[in-house]
């Protein structure tokens, strides 16, 4: 007899992250940027690199470069909202667009919950936009033509063929130069930790990264649930809500 089919998995903290029911309080900023730092895009369908080695394009970087556009255009809350605008990726994978589409609603209803779980978990309701407000969508747009021109085999027949729903969208004028997991991984905490000073939202005086409910420790510190027990160990202070 076949296991009844279980519908979570174990991330990188340790979390269990139930995709059935996405809890808030297994969501963590860390798994967030890990998982997007070793997602590639384009299905990993990316043109090698001018050595002919595979190239490493991750969902953080174009988080991080639609993020920096953003700002320049919409100011520190337009630029988080592209940071987060595929956040949910972290969990779910980056399905390329075509597959997306022939899936349809079922996987949009998914993303949609899961994208919700996250701005819970960083408490920033009424903050960010589920998947992206207008003008990330159409940053996102020119981050996808300046990914084919920059990183996407185009000698073929195939790879002239115009993708209609990015028609008539101009690329950024900057060529992309792919980063490796580990630089895109920091560049998007680093990101993300700016945009929260600059935005005056709290975050944890331990790992420095933000969360809904932060705990106050007695020695005036506020925690974030994943560093409460290391610092209780070590701290004198009274822990509390």
């Amino acid at each position: 007899m076949l296991a009844r089919t279980e519908h979570w998995g174990l991330m990188r903290s340790g979390k269990a992250f139930d995709y059935a029911e996405p809890d808030p309080d297994s969501i963590c900023v860390k798994d967030i940027a890990r998982g997007l730092a070793l997602e590639c895009r384009f299905g990993n369908q990316t043109a090698d690199g001018p050595d002919g080695s595979p190239v490493h394009y991750s969902v953080a970087q174009h988080s991080v470069l639609v993020a920096t556009h953003a700002q320049r255009l919409g100011g520190a809350e337009a630029s988080l909202d592209g940071l987060l605008h595929d956040a949910a990726e972290a969990y779910l994978g980056d399905w390329p667009r075509p597959l997306k589409e022939l899936i349809g609603k079922p996987l949009a209803t998914i993303e949609r919950v899961v994208e919700l779980a996250i701005i819970e978990r960083l408490g920033l309701k009424g903050v960010v936009t589920p998947g992206g407000g207008e003008l990330v969508k159409w940053l996102d747009a020119r981050a996808l033509v300046t990914e084919r021109r920059d990183l996407m085999a185009g000698a073929g027949e195939s790879g002239r063929r115009p993708w209609v729903s990015c028609e008539g969208v101009e690329p950024f004028p900057e060529r992309i130069e792919p980063w490796s997991a580990a630089r895109a991984e920091s560049a998007w905490l680093d990101m993300l930790g700016s945009l929260w000073v600059d935005l005056g939202l709290p975050f944890c005086g331990e790992c420095e990264l933000s969360e809904e409910r932060l705990i106050g420790c007695g020695c005036g510190v506020l925690l974030c649930g994943d560093c409460v027990a290391g610092h209780r160990e070590i701290c004198d202070g009274r822990v509390g809500i």
